[in-house]
C-alpha cells in the first residue's frame, strides 16, 4: 500500500497501550502488526484512561464489579473506588473531542473493553456474572453509538478488520463534503457499498439527497 496525499486520514482514537506506549497496568505494551502497519495512513489519538484518571504504571489491577443495579470500578489491592474518577474524566475528554471516525479499543480491558471485559459479581471477584464494555468504552458508546468501534484481536479477523477499515475510511471521506455537488459524488461513489449493508437506509439516504435543498440540514440527516 502506498500513500496517496489526497485521501483522508482517518482520525481514530486507540487505547495507548496499543503500539504507542508501555502504560498497561503490567508496564507493558501490546504489539499488534496491524495497527503498526496502519500508522502511516491514519492520524491516531491514543489514550490511557486509567493513568489519566491518575493511576501509575505499573499498578495493582482495577475490575468492573456489578453492584445491584450498577457497574462500578475498583481496585482491590488499594480497595479505592474509581467509578465517578473515571466517569468524571471520559466527560471531560468526549467534550473536546472535536474529530473522530473510530476507535480501536483494548480487549478485555475495565477501561477500554468493547464487549469482552469480565464483569464480577463482587469486589472479591467470586464470580463472573458476565462480560461487556469498560467503563470508559460504555461512555464512549452512549455517546457516539454509531462511530466504528473494534477491539485488538478483532483486527486478526479478515472480514472484521475490513469491515472497520470501509466504515472509517469512508467517514473520514465524508468530511470532505461540503455542498449537494459533493454529496451527489460521495453517495454515488459508496451507494453499492450501503446497500450491501442495508438496501433501505441507503434508498432513505438517497431520498433525503433528492428532497432537501438546504446543505446544513441535509449533510445532517444523511450524516445520521
Amino acid at each position: 500500500m502506498s500513500e496517496n496525499p489526497t485521501y483522508i486520514k482517518p482520525k481514530i482514537h486507540i487505547s495507548k497501550c496499543l503500539e504507542f506506549d508501555a502504560c498497561r497496568y503490567d508496564g507493558g505494551i501490546i504489539s499488534n502488526e496491524h495497527i503498526n502497519a496502519l500508522k502511516p495512513f491514519m492520524d491516531f489519538f491514543p489514550i490511557c484512561p486509567e493513568v489519566e484518571i491518575g493511576l501509575g504504571i505499573p499498578r495493582p489491577p482495577i475490575h468492573v464489579i456489578q453492584n445491584d443495579n450498577q457497574r462500578i470500578l475498583y481496585q482491590p489491592m488499594t480497595k479505592k473506588y474509581l467509578t465517578d474518577d473515571m466517569k468524571t474524566y471520559t466527560e471531560k475528554y468526549l467534550e473536546k473531542i472535536k474529530y473522530l471516525d473510530g476507535f480501536i479499543l483494548k480487549s478485555k480491558s475495565p477501561s477500554c473493553g468493547i464487549t469482552s471485559t469480565p464483569i464480577f459479581s463482587d469486589q472479591h471477584q467470586s464470580n463472573v456474572v458476565g462480560e461487556g464494555p469498560g467503563i470508559f468504552t460504555e461512555m464512549i458508546i452512549n455517546r457516539f453509538p454509531h462511530y466504528p468501534k473494534i477491539e485488538d484481536p478483532h483486527l486478526d479477523n479478515d472480514q472484521k478488520r475490513e469491515h472497520f477499515l470501509s466504515a472509517v475510511f469512508t467517514i473520514a471521506e465524508f468530511r470532505k463534503v461540503n455542498d449537494i455537488n459533493a454529496l451527489h459524488q460521495f453517495h454515488n461513489r459508496h451507494k453499492y457499498l450501503f446497500k450491501t449493508y442495508n438496501h433501505n437506509l441507503m434508498l432513505m439516504m438517497e431520498k433525503n439527497i433528492i428532497n432537501t435543498q438546504q446543505i446544513t440540514h441535509l449533510l445532517h440527516n444523511y450524516h445520521k
